[in-house]
């Protein structure tokens, strides 16, 4: 039984659930996928059903769990012998039916969502699916390092996440490069702020670049809001692109100069991984990141990006700089580069991973 958010490639969750799930065809005969009420899924090697609602920490968590368990009794009529969360909010409704099926659970820890519950009620009820889970698995050392502070004794494991080479492929592009690209929701977390700060620096020394932004933009966030009114006051060269396509994705990487996720580290709001950069190194892009969190893992710095203080906007102009020098000596090898670092991460790593836990339970 899989328990995750959704089954597409919309966002950094939903894509991990459909790599893992795919890659563990040949290990699983049969399985149930389980996802939130009301989403979008798209075509999955076994059943889609999708009824959950206790994904959410709100003051209606133990009424929802219990509401959840029950569809899953009256709706679900297999045996299973292992219960697999791929997401943290549902880990207490994971272990509950791992209980009830007599089956082995296993939770993925991706990022921020697996150390938030301490700041709620129901940090108890996270807590025993911890311990009582076989395997926690987290996508990075750092998350591991966070979970453990906030859950001790627990037993964690790492496997990185990778980026899907047949998806993302290198594209060598020998036009002009003139514009800087972010890609992701909008959140503090993410360091678009600290991004434009640098991008502003970056132009009193540049002429003629662009900043482009590509995913949802919620312009009634408060923190969107200071965004917007410093794009504003500098009379920056911002586009908007929203929400695109993967062929449209992969262009938007290939022809930017970097791709900029300068991601700040909260006590509980931090990147898990940021497998952003590796996507855009697949399709032959630098990538700017930050150190004290996880990007330090993926991004091999002076080579396939570079790695700046958080929140720190003068480096981040640093290395947009280094972004340009580095092109105008050889796009070709800067782009086979950083297409080769991305391919030291395969989603195969953590496939096996998981497959190596389902033998000892066969």
């Amino acid at each position: 039984m899989y328990l995750t958010y959704e089954f597409n490639n919309t966002d950094g969750w939903a894509r991990c659930t459909v790599n893992w799930i795919n890659g563990l065809r040949k290990d699983v005969s049969d399985a149930d996928i389980l996802t939130l009420r009301n989403v979008p899924n798209e075509k999955a090697p076994w059943d889609i059903k999708p009824f959950l609602l206790s994904a959410t920490n709100g003051r209606l968590k133990k009424i929802l769990l219990i509401l959840d368990y029950l569809s899953c009794l009256i709706r679900l009529r297999k045996d299973y012998d292992i219960v697999h969360c791929f997401i943290e909010p549902l880990a207490p409704l994971a272990h509950k039916l791992a209980e009830r099926y007599n089956a082995r659970l296993m939770i993925q820890f991706v990022g921020t969502y697996c150390v938030q519950p301490v700041n709620t009620r129901w940090k108890e009820l996270y807590y025993r699916a911890y311990k009582y889970s076989c395997s926690n698995i987290s996508i990075s050392y750092f998350t591991k390092t966070r979970a453990i502070e906030e859950f001790p004794d627990i037993i964690v494991d790492v496997a990185h996440i990778g980026v899907d080479e047949d998806k993302f492929k290198i594209r060598i592009n020998n036009s002009s490069k003139n514009y800087f690209l972010f890609v992701g929701a909008s959140k503090p977390r993410k360091g678009l702020l600290t991004a434009l700060e640098g991008f502003y620096e970056f132009c009193k020394l540049h002429k003629n670049f662009k900043f482009r932004i590509v995913g949802f933009f919620d312009e009634k966030n408060s923190y969107n809001r200071k965004v917007l009114q410093f794009i504003s006051q500098n009379n920056l060269s911002v586009e908007f692109i929203g929400s695109v396509d993967h062929e449209e994705l992969q262009t938007q990487f290939t022809q930017c100069i970097a791709h900029v996720l300068p991601s700040v580290t909260e006590k509980f709001n931090f990147e898990g991984f940021g497998l952003v950069h590796l996507e855009a190194n697949m399709c032959g892009s630098l990538t700017i990141g930050t150190r004290g969190s996880a990007n330090e893992e993926i991004i091999s710095d002076g080579v396939s990006g570079f790695l700046v203080d958080q929140e720190n906007a003068m480096q981040i102009c640093d290395a947009m700089s280094k972004c340009i020098a580095k092109y105008s000596n050889n796009k070709s090898r800067t782009a086979e580069n950083c297409n080769k670092w991305a391919k030291k991460f395969s989603w195969q790593i953590s496939i096996d991973a998981i497959a190596k836990v389902y033998a000892k339970y066969k």
